[in-house]
Order: C-alpha cells, then sequence, then structure tokens
C-alpha cells in the first residue's frame, strides 16, 4: 500500500511540477531475468519518460561488475576486466572505457535509490536484451556468440600477438567452424583459431562468424611502445669535457635491438648544451663542466631523461724518469669520511660508517648498469649502507630497505622500510600508559611532533634520492611493519603502513608522474598532518576576510584561459603556518563530473577557466569527510 502511495505522489508531482513521468507496475511489478535467473531488486523497476530503469547495484553485480559509489558527485562506476563504465545521477552522457555514450534518460535518485537505464547497462556489457510482454518481464542473455571477456575493445603492443576466445552459451563450438576476419590486415592479422598478431599502430575490427551470419565484433588497437615499456641505458652518465658515450632506449621483450633499430621515431636532445651536445645518435659529448638533462624522445609521445654531470678534463702529466715519491699524510688530519658528492644528498645524521669489509656504493655505480632491475637492486643496497640509522627524540629508528617490482597497472617501484621500534603509534594516540610500556616514560607532545617531521623529512630525502638517479620511473614509498595477528598460530599476516607517497597520480588511468606527495590514506595514521582541520574557510585576499560555508561572498572570477589558486584559511590556526601544501593537509578539490567542463582544478586547488559559465568546487577533507567548503568559481 505505500508503494502505491508513493507512486502516486510521484506521478502527480510529474503533472504539476513538468517533471519526466515515472510509471510504476500497479498490478504486476516488472521483473528482471539474467541468464533465466530472476534477480532479486530493493525496487521495482520503473519507466520514465518509456525507459526502463532499475536499481543498479543489484544489475551491475549479476553482471560480474565491481561497484563504487562516489555521493559527493553522483557518480557510479562498475569496472571488470577490460570493461569500465560510468554513469552520473542526473547526466544523460555514459563513459564506457574511457568513450561517451549518450543515455535515453539519465540516471536518477528517488528514495536514497539510484535507478539506471536497464538497456545501456546490459548492452555496454555485451548482452541482449529483450522484453517478455506477456511475463511482464526484462531477459537479459548473452548473445549467441561473444568473446570470452565481453570487452568490446582491446589494445595490444606492435609486434606482439593475443588470442581471442569465442564462446557461446547456446552452441556447441568443438562441434561447428568458427570464421576469424581483421578488417586491416596491415594493422593487425588474425588466424584460424583466434591467434591477432599486431603488424603496425592503428585499429582494426576482428570478427568472429558463425554459420555466416552470427558475429561477434571487437576492436583492436595496436600501440607502439608505452612509458612502462621503454628504459634508457642510463638515468645518470658522468663524463670528462671533451669525452663522449653513446645512449640508447631500449624496448622491453626486445633485449637485442634499440628502439631506433626497431624502427621508432627516436629523438634527442639536450637542455643545454653549454654543457653537453647529444648527436641524432644518441652519442652525448662533454662541453664543460656542470650538469644538463638530455633526453630521448619515442614517436614524440614517450620521453626518457638522462642527468649527464660533465667534469673537468683531467690533466695528464708527462712521464718522469724518477717517480717522486707519496707525500706522507697525518692520519689524524684525515676526516673520517669522504665528503659528499655534487649529486649525493647529504643527510648527515643517518649516515653510519660502512663496513670496512664491504666497499661503499656511490650514486653512480648505482645507476652505472643498463638493466633496471639490476639498479635497483644496487639501490637497495646502497640505502642500506647510507641510511642504517636514523636517530629520533624517542629512540634510533634502524630502517631496512627493499625494493620491489610490481606490474599491477603501470609497472611501479616499491620501496619500503621495515621498522621495529619506537612504535609509530605513539606518534598519533596520546597514551601515557602505552609510553611508559614502549619506553619507560611518557614522551612529550614536542618530542612527538619533532619526530613526525623528522620522518616526513626522511621520506623526502629517499624520493629525492629515487627521482634523482631514476628520472621517468614511477615509485611508491612507506614505512611498514609485518606481524601476525595470532602469533601462537603464526596466521592472518598484516603490514601496518605509514608516510605513504608515490611521484605518480595513482587515481589516474595514465598514472602520470606528479612529483612527490603524500597518499593521504587511513595508513598515513595522521603522520602528515599535525593538527587535523576542524574548519575550513574561503579567504578573500583583496579584502582579507574568512569567509564561513555557504556564505555568498565565497567567489572567484576569472576569466577564460585564466588560472587563480583558490585561499584558505582553516582552523586550528597553526595549521596556516604549517608549510604543508592543501594536499598534504588532506584536502581535495572537485569539479564533480562533466562532459564539457567549465573550470578545471589540481590537487592544491589551482582553477582554469575553460569557457564562459558558472560552476561550484567542492572542497573536503580526507581525514573528517565531514568538513567541507564550496566556491563558486564565475568564469568570463
Amino acid at each position: 500500500m505505500l508503494n502505491k502511495f508513493r507512486i502516486m505522489m510521484i506521478v502527480v508531482l510529474s503533472i504539476c511540477l513538468g517533471i519526466p513521468h515515472i510509471v510504476g507496475a500497479a498490478k504486476a511489478p516488472m521483473k528482471v531475468y539474467i541468464e533465466g535467473s530472476l534477480i532479486k531488486l530493493a525496487k521495482d523497476p520503473i519507466v520514465v519518460n518509456g525507459v526502463t530503469m532499475v536499481p543498479f547495484r543489484p544489475i551491475f553485480e549479476k553482471l560480474g561488475l565491481m561497484i563504487s559509489w562516489n555521493q559527493l558527485s553522483g557518480t557510479i562506476t562498475g569496472t571488470r576486466e577490460g570493461l569500465e563504465i560510468e554513469l552520473v545521477v542526473g547526466e544523460k552522457t555514459a563513459i564506457v572505457n574511457g568513450e561517451e555514450r549518450k543515455l535515453s534518460f539519465s540516471p536518477i535518485s528517488i528514495y536514497g535509490n539510484t535507478f539506471v537505464p536497464l538497456r545501456f547497462i546490459s548492452e555496454a556489457t555485451g548482452n541482449d536484451v529483450s522484453w517478455d510482454k506477456t511475463a511482464n518481464a526484462i531477459k537479459i542473455a548473452a548473445p549467441p556468440l561473444f568473446f570470452q571477456d565481453r570487452s568490446s575493445s582491446i589494445q595490444v603492443k606492435k609486434g606482439s600477438t593475443t588470442s581471442l576466445q569465442a564462446a557461446s552459451k547456446k552452441y556447441d563450438l568443438n562441434r561447428v567452424a568458427i570464421t576469424w576476419k581483421s578488417s586491416n590486415n596491415k594493422v593487425a592479422t588474425v588466424d584460424g583459431q583466434g591467434k591477432v598478431t599486431a603488424i603496425e599502430t592503428g585499429r582494426a575490427q576482428i570478427t568472429a562468424s558463425l554459420n555466416g551470419n552470427i558475429n561477434a565484433v571487437i576492436t583492436v588497437e595496436v600501440v607502439g611502445p608505452q612509458p612502462k615499456d621503454a628504459q634508457i641505458n642510463k638515468s645518470l652518465l658522468t663524463i670528462d669535457a671533451g669525452a663522449s658515450e653513446q645512449l640508447s632506449i631500449r624496448v622491453a621483450g626486445e633485449d637485442k635491438r634499440t628502439a631506433a633499430e626497431l624502427g621508432y621515431d627516436v629523438q634527442w636532445s639536450s637542455d643545454n648544451k653549454n654543457v653537453a651536445v647529444i648527436a641524432p645518435d644518441g652519442t652525448v659529448t662533454g662541453v664543460a663542466p656542470g650538469k644538463t638533462v638530455v633526453k630521448g624522445t619515442i614517436n614524440k609521445t614517450i620521453v626518457l631523461k638522462c642527468i649527464v654531470v660533465v667534469e673537468e678534463a683531467k690533466k695528464v702529466e708527462p712521464k718522469l724518469d724518477e717517480t717522486p715519491a707519496a707525500p706522507k699524510v697525518d692520519q689524524q688530519e684525515m676526516p673520517n669520511s669522504n665528503p659528499p658528492k655534487e649529486n649525493e644528498v647529504n643527510v648527515p645524521t643517518v649516515q653510519p660508517p660502512v663496513s670496512a669489509q664491504e666497499k661503499p656504493l656511490t650514486l653512480e655505480e648505482v645507476a652505472a648498469s643498463g638493466d633496471i632491475a639490476q639498479n635497483m637492486k644496487q639501490f637497495a643496497k646502497y640505502l642500506n649502507q647510507n641510511y642504517a640509522s636514523l636517530p629520533s627524540p624517542i629512540g634510533d629508528w634502524e630502517p631496512k630497505f627493499e625494493i620491489n617490482y610490481t606490474s599491477i597497472g603501470n609497472p611501479v617501484y616499491h620501496i619500503t622500510m621495515e621498522w621495529g621500534r619506537p612504535s609509530p603509534h605513539s606518534l598519533v594516540l596520546d597514551d601515557p600508559g602505552m609510553d611508559t610500556i614502549l619506553y619507560g616514560r611518557v614522551i612529550t607532545q614536542e618530542e612527538k611532533l619533532h619526530t613526525k617531521r623528522m620522518l616526513r623529512d626522511f621520506q623526502k630525502q629517499i624520493a629525492g634520492l629515487a627521482e634523482q638517479i631514476f628520472p621517468e620511473t614511477r615509485f611508491r614509498g612507506e614505512f611498514r611493519r609485518g606481524h601476525y595477528k595470532y602469533p601462537n598460530l603464526r596466521m592472518g599476516y598484516n603490514y601496518i603502513k605509514f608516510l605513504s607517497w608515490s611521484n605518480y597520480n595513482e587515481e589516474s588511468k595514465e598514472q602520470e608522474f606528479t612529483g612527490f606527495q603524500w597518499n593521504l590514506n587511513d595508513n598515513n595514521m595522521n603522520l602528515v598532518v599535525d593538527m587535523p582541520l576542524s574548519k575550513i574557510m574561503f579567504y578573500d585576499e583583496t579584502t582579507g576576510t574568512a569567509y564561513e560555508k555557504y556564505s555568498p561572498f565565497t567567489i572567484i572570477k576569472i576569466k577564460v584561459g585564466e588560472s587563480k589558486a583558490i585561499k584558505l584559511a582553516v582552523e586550528p590556526i597553526e595549521m596556516n603556518d604549517s608549510g604543508l601544501s592543501y594536499h598534504e593537509m588532506g584536502l581535495s578539490f572537485s569539479t564533480g563530473y562533466d562532459s564539457n567542463p567549465i573550470v578545471s582544478v589540481d590537487k592544491n586547488g589551482v582553477v582554469t577557466g575553460l569557457r564562459k559559465g558558472q560552476k561550484g568546487i567542492s572542497i573536503i577533507s580526507h581525514l573528517q569527510p565531514l568538513i567541507t567548503h564550496y566556491v563558486t568559481i564565475v568564469v568570463e
């Protein structure tokens, strides 16, 4: 009875207010079947202007998609291997694998339930949709012939192969022949078993046919080398003035030939030709002492860098008949350690003497090999030699470095530092009892704050080293400690992580380089932010006034193409002078989803006018989501 009353109210409101007409099935609720199974829906489907809308969650899940929901922007995302669908409440444009698709009606939210167009979801996932009028049911089922992962398109690297697998729930494919065809054999070919060979960059449609008229089609995009595939043989090169050395770029899987030998367009350049010049074949020649960056560009898209340090040419003395005896050196006047080299980060407080039995590495030696995996092993060894002790007000830390490689998403090198005592928990919890147990005394707030800052600076130094000798390489880093939840049973092994950082945008599909940034998640345990925010206000520089949320004065006017930073005043007021960026304070800036955006905004609140109009920017605290603010941007 209550559902009927709600539907009646919606219909009455739609007539009175002129909103789209919503119809519910009063006599027999509409049913939805997927592959013959009845789907249990929290709310019955509705029809809006002739479009069938269903609660999105059970449909997405039954079709094998992982779901995420952004309540702030009203964005629904469904993902599975080879497929990503994004819809926004109120928007008539959806995004499928990065491409825009028009919707017959935009997703809507009714009584806290979000409804999406059923036919679009079914077709975007590669399914057939039919209407059974007699049973008042919508039936979703796989087409007679489809590809195993239901993808509509795939990417294949030039020169590589991949195998497509046709599938059917109606035919026994072991008993029938499938015919394969490529729309463009110059881009990609396919054999009788579905093996695709990528010939040249471009797109081709691969068709699998059954009985001459039942087809499954997939678009194959052949791409050239990606940033993760290309490596320069040296990321740091030290040569004398007048000397030469050749650089080269290789592509993963092609060990014997360089990128140029494989036919890719490779262009070389030097940022400072007064220091070093580079020939079209990659030969670097030192001109004068100094430092520069040489770049190798592949197909005008991928840029790899090498830091070139040119030193004064060594003087060659003529040989004498008699070699003078070596001068005596007063051992007491000798320094305790070698002075830091120009391209090394000097951290005096964390550089213990290296064992006499083990020769200390230099940064040049770390980056000397052309094999980046070997370089990373050397880098880990270098860190363990030079940063094996880290004094702090609450005790000496003894980090142990590991560098691991992961190929999830774009390839990333992961720098981890294993830690023991002192425990980072004491830095975020005001618990004298825990302090006494761990350290035998109560740690003061000043000591905790000093230790936090010291640990932050230490992570930034490690990140700086990595960026210095491995430019254009993705890194993540963190302190961590492994422990068993049930030590006696050796079960439930977990990692506690904190002060996590990266030099790339982990949320981006392309994962572009950003420079050092903290990953503001729960694992950082407030160590990035000394004092969590309690209020965000908009600060007007022209009047020197801070405005609360929903104030009519929180407006910024800019012109098309102009950029301006949003200025904020936060509480506690000490945070304004902390030296942390807004991103490091745990704040994010968002415009929501817009297929034709009016403005763009970066992670630190710099807005750029893209076209005339008005747009709201939301500002949210990651650490305390209820602390928000809104600023209106007017683009003139």
